[in-house]
């Protein structure tokens, strides 16, 4: 809901990714959008680089995982 009310809210992106990605069944699609769209509404965040490396790494696509990092 915090998304849809201000669609520049990268927290919320990421807390709706950790959703997706932590506590949902076959959403690994939604969790990586939610991250996606983290970043590109907030591109300073770093928390957000962070948490779509943590679900690259874990999806085992570790070259765009360190891209994250760096």
């Amino acid at each position: 809901d915090a998304v849809r009310k201000n669609p520049k809210f990268h927290e919320a992106f990421v807390e709706l990714g950790d959703a997706f990605f932590y506590h949902s069944q076959n959403r690994a699609a939604d969790a990586e959008k939610a991250y996606d769209d983290a970043v590109r509404v907030g591109p300073e965040y770093a928390h957000g680089y962070k948490m779509r490396a943590a679900f690259r790494m874990a999806r085992e696509r570790f070259p765009e995982a360190l891209a994250d990092y760096r």
